[in-house]
């Protein structure tokens, strides 16, 4: 299968090249386009100058690859003129931190599987929690998970890893009123400028919570289809797959 690779922390990040080398020893054509810095927490964000340089990203070994300098949305958009050809599938991460919750409609992680989506490619988001699991961990569940994300055209199969092994997996919901945050204002310095902080915590989920925070809790891998295109406005492109 030929698969695009990319990810919100920029094409250094260690979960971008754990993930590449998993994906290529799993039999698959890998191709990376990945940001040139992080852009962690910046959505479906695009450019809008319609300008953007890729450069070849060297020591890549497992797949070929280019940095680009615009967003990670930028990178699926522009990844069919890079390569040629259309993806089977996009994988966006593995993400150095989880993407639970209402964080999910923050992370640029997923933003970039939002646009692969969109333009009708299966997409698959993957984050996991620092330190970085072991690669067992991710490479038990990825021939699942890239047959489920197959499976879900015009939607986001979004994955997060607990701490600890994850040795198994649910379908889950998002749990959408965990993440509290407050603004909280200074007083006016010398300048009349004032600072806003925002102090954000998780609220930790009921004992045995069907949700990707409460599975995530649990040790479990959580697994969420996030769908984004409406089947009745699907505009009649379909996904392109090949043989693994």
């Amino acid at each position: 299968m030929h698969i695009l690779l990319t990810n919100d922390d920029s094409i250094a990040s260690p979960g971008l090249r754990l993930v590449g080398g998993l994906l290529s020893g799993l039999g698959h054509r890998v191709h990376v386009v990945a940001p040139q810095r992080d852009w962690s927490g910046q959505s479906q964000s695009i450019s809008m100058t319609g300008v953007l340089h890729a450069v070849p990203a060297w020591g890549w070994t497992t797949a070929s690859a280019w940095a680009v300098d615009g967003s990670p949305a930028d990178c699926v958009r522009i990844a069919a003129a890079l390569l040629g050809t259309v993806p089977d599938l996009v994988v966006a991460g593995i993400n150095l931190g989880s993407n639970l919750g209402p964080s999910i409609y923050r992370s640029a992680t997923v933003g970039a599987a939002r646009e692969a989506a969109l333009a009708g490619w299966p997409a698959l988001a993957l984050s996991a929690p620092l330190p970085l699991p072991p690669p067992e961990a991710f490479r038990r569940h990825l021939p699942g998970l890239l047959a489920l994300a197959r499976d879900q055209a015009g939607s986001v199969v979004n994955v997060n890893w607990p701490d600890g092994p994850g040795h198994h997996r649910a379908l889950v919901p998002p749990a959408w009123n965990t993440l509290v945050e407050r603004p909280v204002a200074s007083p006016p310095d010398v300048h009349g400028t004032i600072t806003v902080t925002m102090e954000r915590a998780m609220r930790r989920p009921a004992a045995g919570a069907a949700t990707d925070v409460g599975a995530v809790a649990a040790g479990v891998v959580a697994v969420s289809v996030l769908p984004v295109r409406s089947p009745s406005l699907a505009d009649g492109r379909t996904p392109v797959h090949a043989d693994r």
